[in-house]
């Protein structure tokens, strides 16, 4: 404890005035004398500070003024030497009463001591507007001079989302992370409806759609595979195949089908070969020929077999009639260079390629030019066998001749006529196979009415008189089978 002495020389009077007009003391304040540089039994100079009371002075001085004889006594047992610190209850006759704050922050200290406050602050407040930024929100209110810096509740008013809620906007303080929204994703319905979906709080909200409709869709059976597939199930027949034509070759020969395939009625598993006919048969368009005394009237007889090929199977057939009164074998005396020339009867006589023969000179020439060609290839029985009839070639017609006796009854029966019988006297037909150069074709006659007849009765077509395009023949349409 420090003593201050007062000089007993000096007056009250002189003391109050002195301090009065040196200090200028504010009386409206609490005021103290406090002893700076004081050196014990000397006299010091007094200075008044208008400030708190540094805590480490444990005693105030007590100053008594000197009036007449009475002075204040220093003796350590006087009542009046009572220097107890009288900040606390200062500090409490203006609202200072907190000496302990949890968070270590508080409002405001007294003014005569700095550990005694008028109100704790919560640790929030730390904030200035500089150091708290969107999305938090700085508070409206202070303490000790500073903010809180918080997450709106009414902003953000999650605290948590339930999977599979999807999180929104964050905002984190103090007190955690709070979040805008808490939504379910989005619906994955689909065209085709939902497979799966989400769990509670999302139940309506689809999680995996149906990627097809083939839950909704059966399947057709499917013997023979499937031609249309469904449009939303790509795994499901809707159409299938009725029969197995598809993977199924049709075998024809041109004769007919002797067997047709189980799971294809359209294609023919196994064709008929050509038919194994006699020259002098009739030859119907089912490609079937019989003997001239079984004919069947109720069948489309096509012609009469007069030519077998070396092998017995297949040939050639004649039409019974004639066919476009007569005509020209061609315009002009020429020679058709893709034609053979057969130079004598003995080699006509072996050509048997009717067809062959008969395509050459139409690729080569016009109707005007070769009417008999272009005239045999235009005949048609039947719808079935329009293009394939053709002028014959000398060999065949050559064997029409030798087998006259054979096919006069077919002739008889179909009410054909040929150039043996009386009505072709002096008559021929023209074939396809080509004699010396410029000189054109042969030709087949009869032996009616010839003086000298050859006995082969095919006849070389001489240049100028008979080439063909000065005489007028006739001509017997062929056809191959």
């Amino acid at each position: 404890m420090k003593m201050i002495r007062i000089s007993a020389a000096l007056c009250c009077s002189l003391f109050a005035l002195e301090v009065s007009a040196a200090l200028k003391l504010d009386t409206s304040q609490p005021s103290f004398l406090i002893d700076k540089n004081q050196a014990y039994g000397s006299e010091s100079a007094l200075f008044l500070e208008d400030n708190r009371v540094p805590s480490a002075l444990t005693k105030l001085a007590g100053v008594h003024f000197i009036v007449n004889k009475s002075g204040q006594s220093f003796a350590e047992t006087t009542k009046e030497n009572d220097f107890s610190d009288i900040t606390g209850d200062n500090c409490k006759r203006y609202g200072y009463t907190v000496t302990s704050c949890p968070s270590g922050l508080f409002n405001k200290s007294c003014p005569y001591n700095d550990k005694i406050y008028d109100k704790c602050c919560d640790a929030a407040y730390t904030h200035l507007s500089s150091t708290c930024s969107a999305p938090r929100t700085l508070s409206s209110d202070v303490c000790g001079g500073k903010h809180r810096c918080y997450c709106d509740t009414s902003a953000f008013p999650y605290a948590s989302c339930n999977s599979p809620q999807i999180k929104g906007e964050a905002c984190s303080d103090d007190n955690g992370t709070r979040y805008k929204t808490c939504a379910c994703p989005a619906d994955n319905k689909g065209q085709y409806g939902c497979q799966e979906f989400y769990a509670a709080p999302c139940g309506s909200v689809c999680k995996t759609a149906y990627a097809d409709n083939c839950r909704n869709r059966t399947s057709v059976q499917t013997p023979y595979g499937c031609e249309t597939y469904f449009s939303d199930c790509s795994s499901k027949c809707q159409k299938a195949y009725a029969d197995n034509c598809r993977n199924r070759n049709h075998n024809d020969y041109g004769y007919g089908c002797q067997q047709y395939y189980s799971d294809c009625q359209s294609k023919c598993e196994i064709a008929l070969t050509r038919p194994s006919c006699r020259i002098g048969d009739i030859f119907y368009a089912d490609n079937t020929c019989v003997a001239p005394e079984n004919h069947n009237r109720n069948k489309k007889a096509l012609g009469i077999v007069i030519y077998l090929n070396p092998n017995g199977i297949g040939g050639q057939i004649m039409a019974a009639e004639n066919y476009g009164g007569t005509m020209n074998w061609a315009s002009s005396c020429k020679d058709v260079p893709t034609l053979p020339n057969k130079l004598t009867v003995d080699l006509a006589i072996t050509d048997f390629d009717s067809c062959g023969n008969t395509d050459k000179l139409v690729a080569y020439g016009s109707a005007s030019q070769f009417p008999a060609a272009w005239k045999a290839r235009e005949y048609a029985p039947t719808a079935d066998t329009k293009g394939k009839w053709c002028l014959p070639a000398a060999g065949v017609l050559y064997s029409a001749n030798t087998n006259y006796s054979k096919i006069s009854k077919a002739l008889s029966i179909l009410n054909g006529v040929y150039i043996h019988s009386s009505s072709m006297d002096r008559a021929y037909y023209w074939t396809s196979t080509q004699g010396e150069r410029n000189k054109g074709t042969y030709r087949a006659a009869g032996p009616v009415g010839w003086a000298t007849p050859d006995p082969r009765y095919i006849y070389s077509a001489s240049k100028g008189f008979s080439c063909g395009a000065y005489n007028l023949g006739y001509l017997k349409p062929v056809m191959e089978f």
